[in-house]
């Protein structure tokens, strides 16, 4: 749908809204030799002032209609989207925002299809029990039956919705000020990732880790319920019990990834040359298949190790904080995993690889289907 005020740069070039590059070319200069002031020797000087302000006016219309993306954008928000920076950010938020809800629903759908991964992945790394993958399915199929592989998959869409629109809502909120941009947007994502997210995820986990007999008591069915029972439990402020090896876990990702992209950068600069990555590029490809097959080979490896080392540099922290988010309902049992240094006892108790035999791969796996990594 096209703004009301919109037509009023193609009334002045006198073309139809729908009209080609070619006809929008020939009416400005029409225009343009109308209105020119130096065609206006004749004329009072009220006229040419008249005259210039009409040309003027003339060539701002054809910058925006001659060029397809202001053109775009105008047709959609109107002229004041590309004139004031806020109102073209606005314009240009409202795109970001349907390409996020459309993220959000396709990321979602994936989530509920891998959604048995992480809840085997929770129960094998609360419950002693469970020291490996196999026992940790048959655990679950055992308390909760096959559909407890997806136990929480409607909390996980509810947490995506109130995350999207809490989102939304504080983006509304900084509109007016002169932060609106994209500092904004970063600051927006930390704090709902912090405030709103992060209470959201430990109910999730608990719903995912409640097929364990010390849990059941709570008969946690539901994300809010869950909420509310460890609000009533451990008080308000465990709701963010975890909350620092939970972050610390995405920090620690993306810094263990940006030294692995300098290492990778430094080693393709020796190994493949900017002419063999352009001739890569081409399409058809003039590589000999060989070589074609070797560096397929090599971009895949590269993007293999990237996930591997995301997940190897954050996973002992993510188990601290799952951890430390279970034991906010059972501290008799869990008591050790209540502050951060949780991966101590779990090493001490189990061996090093301990940290790493009940999920790494797991986690591999779940991340794959998309490409998703740990530090997003």
């Amino acid at each position: 749908h096209r703004v009301k005020h919109m037509a009023d740069l193609y009334s002045l070039l006198e073309v139809s809204s729908d009209a080609s590059e070619d006809e929008i070319r020939r009416a400005y200069r029409k225009q343009a030799l109308r209105f020119h002031p130096d065609r206006l020797t004749t004329a009072s000087h009220a006229d040419r002032e008249k005259a210039r302000e009409r040309f003027q006016v003339i060539n701002n219309a054809y910058e925006i209609l001659s060029n397809p993306e202001k053109r775009e954008t105008y047709d959609t928000f109107g002229e004041e989207a590309i004139t004031d920076e806020h109102a073209r950010y606005r314009a240009e938020e409202l795109n970001v925002l349907i390409e996020a809800v459309t993220k959000s629903i396709w990321n979602t759908a994936w989530d509920l299809i891998r959604l048995p991964i992480p809840n085997i992945f929770i129960t094998c790394n609360t419950n002693p029990d469970c020291p490996t993958i196999i026992k940790g399915y048959r655990y679950i199929v055992q308390h909760r039956g096959a559909r407890g592989l997806w136990r929480g998959g409607l909390s996980l869409t509810g947490m995506r919705g109130i995350q999207l629109f809490t989102r939304a809502l504080s983006r509304r909120a900084l509109s007016r000020t002169s932060m609106y941009g994209p500092r904004a947007d970063r600051l927006t994502n930390i704090v709902v990732g912090l405030v709103v997210t992060y209470p959201l995820h430990l109910a999730l986990t608990l719903i995912q880790a409640s097929s364990q007999e010390y849990l059941k008591s709570y008969n946690i069915t539901g994300m809010l319920s869950g909420v509310v029972r460890v609000a009533k439990v451990g008080g308000v402020r465990s709701l963010w019990r975890g909350v620092v090896p939970w972050s610390l876990s995405r920090l620690v990702a993306g810094l263990a990834v940006v030294a692995y992209d300098v290492v990778i950068e430094k080693i393709e600069e020796r190994m493949i040359t900017p002419e063999v990555h352009r001739e890569y590029s081409t399409v058809p490809c003039p590589l000999p298949v060989s070589k074609q097959v070797f560096l397929s080979t090599w971009f895949l490896a590269r993007s293999i190790c990237r996930h591997v080392v995301a997940i190897g540099a954050s996973l002992p922290l993510q188990l601290a904080a799952m951890r430390m988010q279970v034991s906010v309902l059972s501290d008799g049992a869990d008591s050790t995993y209540r502050d951060i240094w949780g991966i101590e006892p779990q090493v001490r108790m189990n061996g090093l690889a301990s940290l790493y035999s009940r999920g790494f791969w797991l986690e591999t796996f779940y991340y794959a289907f998309t490409g998703k990594f740990t530090y997003n």
